[in-house]
């Protein structure tokens, strides 16, 4: 017996290609001497969904119009006086639609007659999961081209990107806002200046209204740098003791580690995702719907599995929500 092996890497086993288990890729199966088929299955991460706002709709689109409070101060005056009426307005409006997703996995009737070794199992678990990992990918989509990089799958209500400065108010007179940071490196000053901004940020109609950071989400290579400056009790690299402010603030429980965050980039909550103040949708019309028919594309002999659900992604206003900015590699 040989007991000294060296590493050599194994080439897939070919297949019958084709979308369909007929009898012949079975029986493939069998030539090779198989007396159980092992599915392998992964387990993935599933965050895109905590990171936004779940609402069950009726219809395929629609147009949400907001309306900006009564703001303002209330000034001195006596029961003798006229009062003046507090006004609100109308504030951007935006639109979203949902789209129709399906996809088929087919048998042939002899594949599944003859199948006692575990073939064909599994495959009403794998279109869920298929759907998951979609839902997972047009969330991560969404947050890797937040700041416009390479265009956005969507803009917010005010024709902005998710993350961007410049942006208008719905009331002209309160001027430009901003939730994007200049931010280029991850430290306990950028941080800072991060909340600082967050405090300084205001309404539709240009008033004060700070906001809190709740929580950090980075992308899974920032994660080391972020856990040394959370964990540290003095500044990192200060050589006068400097308490670090940003323990004091935030804990490691406080940052979201995104896997599927391909960008160089730091979001930073103001809210629970899950809140109304998070204007991300994930608009449910059908919820994934597997059905399992003989002859569902004009074969009887064929036995298909279809897997059928309509959603789609809405943006309105990140104002109550989330900022951001770059980082660069390090």
């Amino acid at each position: 017996m040989i007991w000294t092996l060296t590493k050599s890497a194994k080439s897939p086993r070919a297949n019958n290609p084709g979308h369909l288990t007929t009898e012949e890729v079975f029986r493939e199966a069998l030539d090779r001497g198989i007396d159980e088929v092992a599915k392998q299955k992964f387990a993935e991460p599933s965050i895109g969904e905590t990171l936004v706002r779940v609402k069950r709709v009726k219809r395929d689109e629609g147009r949400v119009m907001a309306l900006r409070p009564f703001s303002g101060v209330i000034p001195v005056n006596s029961d003798a006086d006229t009062p003046e009426f507090a006004t609100s307005g109308l504030g951007f409006s935006w639109s979203w639609r949902t789209y129709t997703f399906r996809r088929f996995i087919g048998f042939e009737r002899k594949s599944i007659e003859i199948d006692d070794i575990g073939f064909t199992k599994g495959s009403q678990s794998d279109l869920l999961d298929m759907h998951k990992r979609t839902v997972e990918y047009v969330i991560a989509d969404h947050f890797n081209r937040a700041f416009g990089l390479s265009g956005a799958p969507r803009l917010a209500d005010d024709g902005c990107y998710y993350i961007d400065n410049d942006r208008p108010n719905p009331n002209p007179e309160a001027g430009r806002w901003s939730n994007r940071e200049a931010t280029a490196d991850l430290t306990i000053d950028t941080l800072f200046t991060a909340v600082l901004n967050a405090q300084r940020q205001v309404s539709p109609d240009g008033n004060l209204y700070p906001q809190t950071v709740k929580k950090l989400m980075i992308p899974p290579a920032w994660q080391k740098k972020l856990w040394v400056i959370l964990e540290s009790e003095n500044v990192p690299g200060s050589n006068y003791n400097d308490a670090n402010w940003a323990r004091g603030v935030f804990s490691h429980k406080d940052v979201i580690v995104y896997p599927y965050l391909e960008i160089n980039a730091i979001f930073y909550w103001l809210c629970e995702p899950s809140s109304e103040d998070n204007e991300l949708l994930l608009l449910i019309r059908r919820d994934p719907e597997v059905m399992t028919e003989w002859g569902l594309t004009g074969n009887p002999d064929v036995l298909v599995q279809r897997l059928r659900a309509d959603w789609g992604l809405g943006l309105g206003s990140p104002r109550k929500s989330i900022r951001g900015g770059l980082l660069e590699a390090s």
